[in-house]
């Protein structure tokens, strides 16, 4: 939040001092909470959202298993290729 209030001072300063600085409560619905950015979270949203999506493919618990753990080794895959 601290970026956000400067870079909106220094824009305010050079750019346009006639504008009404931010306030706090102005920003607080763009920042995210630590939970919502958590890449282990994110990465757990996705896969459950895979397997939401091709739950057809998931008829008995082996076969589940084996989906997911391919779902798991293709993410982390791509991962490693950035």
């Amino acid at each position: 939040m601290g970026i956000m209030m400067t870079a909106d001072e220094f824009f305010r300063m050079y750019f346009s001092p006639e504008l009404p600085s931010l306030k706090v409560e102005e920003v607080m619905p763009f920042l995210k909470t630590t939970h919502e950015v958590d890449t282990a979270e994110r990465a757990y949203n996705l896969v459950i959202d895979l397997v939401a999506q091709n739950n057809e493919n998931f008829s008995t618990v082996s076969r589940m298993i084996t989906m997911v753990s391919n779902i798991i080794m293709h993410l982390f895959g791509r991962c490693g290729e950035r």
